[in-house]
């Protein structure tokens, strides 16, 4: 699992917010030769500290970083970065994706 500094698009430069989230400590990268399963709607809450974690978009906007397995078929388990925007670690009380919950 590596991080880039280029994306998707070209539109950003510099290592995302998940890889922020990687350097920070708030999710723990783990050893050379796991596997991992992958991610599917809904398994959020059985992920393991250190494999999620929220964080803020540069436009202030709440969303979701974890380490889960790649679904390519040719590095199935192999340890990716998923990004979800708003996801499942954002709170939902309030009003918006960054309310805070009550």
């Amino acid at each position: 699992m590596a991080c880039t500094n280029t994306h998707q698009g070209g539109k950003v430069q510099g290592p995302g917010v998940c890889c922020q989230a990687v350097a920070s400590g708030a999710l723990t990268k783990p050893p050379t030769g796991t596997t991992l399963p992958p991610y599917f709607p809904g398994q959020w809450q059985s992920l393991p500290a250190g494999r999620i974690t929220q964080v803020t978009t540069a436009s202030g906007q709440c969303a979701s970083c974890m380490i889960v397995g790649s679904t390519s078929k040719k590095h199935p388990g192999k340890p990716v970065l998923k990004f979800i925007h708003g996801g499942p670690g954002c709170p939902v009380a309030g009003s918006g994706c960054c309310a805070m919950a009550a």
